[in-house]
């Protein structure tokens, strides 16, 4: 994402290059708190094989699915996470605006 929607041009203004570093550190802390959040979530329950199946049966439940929805839905959430935050301070720092 970095590489591809926030890449650093250097005949970009200069308003537009910082919003665009800002983004890049944005997604970089997004991800990581969506990593440990969806470590979190998965094992809140117990560590054991069965206490992580249902809970990602309860997750992918939230959608009409099961567990291996629920393991889709976890495992997109450190990538939306980091999209939504990188995408906010890209706004909040005046990107997009050429």
């Amino acid at each position: 994402m970095n590489e591809t929607l926030f890449k650093d041009q250097p005949d970009l203004s200069e308003e537009e290059r910082e919003a665009r570093a800002a983004a890049r550190t944005a997604t970089n802390i997004g991800a990581a708190a969506g990593l440990a959040g969806a470590g979190a979530v998965t094992v809140a329950a117990g560590a054991s094989g069965a206490a992580i199946m249902s809970t990602l049966a309860g997750i992918g439940g939230v959608v009409g699915g099961g567990a291996i929805a629920g393991t889709a839905i976890v495992a997109a959430a450190p990538v939306a996470a980091a999209a939504a935050i990188g995408y906010g301070i890209y706004k909040l720092f005046g990107g997009g605006k050429e």
